[in-house]
């Protein structure tokens, strides 16, 4: 889908367009002329002026083309904070991992920019967290905690601690049959929480959460609200078969309740808020937006000081 947001595409890229165009027009072809693929330049510019082409391993992590040079030193500035590794303190870079955590960089899930492969369960998590809560929302619509696992499990921590639990995984199969009557076999996961450090409640809930790619997401910030809410549809009025609503969720730093854009569930109002909850949530880190330990009020976190470590 083509957005008026997206920055206007640069001559360069024009040029590499016209390169194109021009390659396909004069390639030879088997075919007569009307067999010949349209090539619309819209569409080849799906990100406007931010479109990167390339098909290799660290395409997600190229900064868009049309940034000046200090918002590319920006980019990799920012690009070598994603892949740094947190170490316990005390440390003179980098610490503050844990005492719970899931992994020690965002670049352990975010593979290159991109989605998190599927882990090898229980060995290695990788970049499958799983939130946790009990049935019911809180006063501004968010999940429940469950009091001693809070609403993340952490399956990792470090020396002298103990995890929260780890998850195991067993697929059961199931066939789906078309409309043609050819069928498919579905590996559906069944997970599985394993050794948790306390009694686990029965009522609570476990949802996994494949970590998603993070590319573009500066350009889902910059689409203005009323723009989200003119394409809400909650009940298909337009019977495309696509409905959905905006989420609205508590902005901890503009203390009120905000558009979510960010996570699978659109649990985030902004980037800053999203970065400051995965530090907390995934690698235990503290920030001034979340000062506190993810393990508060657990056996765990005793005796630690809550402080900001980045």
């Amino acid at each position: 889908m083509r957005s008026n947001f997206f920055p206007q595409v640069t001559g360069r890229q024009k040029a590499a367009a016209a390169a194109f165009f021009a390659l396909l027009l004069f390639s030879p072809a088997c075919k007569d002329n009307d067999d010949m693929p349209v090539v619309d330049e819209q569409a080849y510019y799906a990100g406007g002026g931010t479109t990167v082409f390339g098909e290799y391993s660290q395409v997600f992590q190229q900064p868009a083309t049309n940034l000046s040079s200090q918002e590319v030193a920006d980019h990799f500035k920012a690009d070598a904070n994603f892949e740094a590794i947190f170490v316990t303190a005390p440390a003179t870079i980098q610490g503050g991992l844990g005492p719970l955590f899931n992994q020690n960089s965002c670049a352990s899930c975010h593979i290159r920019n991109g989605r998190a492969n599927f882990p090898d369960l229980p060995n290695d998590q990788g970049g499958l967290l799983f939130r946790l809560s009990l049935p019911g929302t809180g006063s501004f619509g968010e999940p429940l905690d469950i009091p001693g696992f809070g609403g993340q499990l952490q399956t990792k921590a470090v020396f002298g601690i103990q995890a929260e639990g780890k998850v195991d995984v067993q697929f059961t199969d199931e066939v789906l049959q078309f409309l043609d009557g050819e069928t498919a076999v579905l590996h559906k996961p069944v997970y599985i929480l394993t050794d948790p450090y306390t009694t686990f409640p029965t009522e609570g809930l476990m949802s996994p959460r494949i970590a998603p790619p993070v590319f573009g997401l500066g350009l889902l910030e910059a689409i203005p609200e009323s723009a989200i809410q003119m394409h809400a549809d909650e009940n298909d009025a337009d019977g495309d078969g696509i409905s959905g609503k905006p989420n609205y969720v508590w902005d901890a730093v503009a203390q009120q309740v905000a558009l979510g854009r960010f996570g699978w569930k659109a649990g985030q109002p902004t980037l800053l808020q999203q970065s400051a909850a995965a530090y907390n949530g995934d690698m235990g880190v503290t920030t001034t937006l979340f000062p506190s330990e993810n393990c508060t009020g657990q056996p765990q976190c005793d005796n630690l000081t809550d402080d900001p470590e980045v």
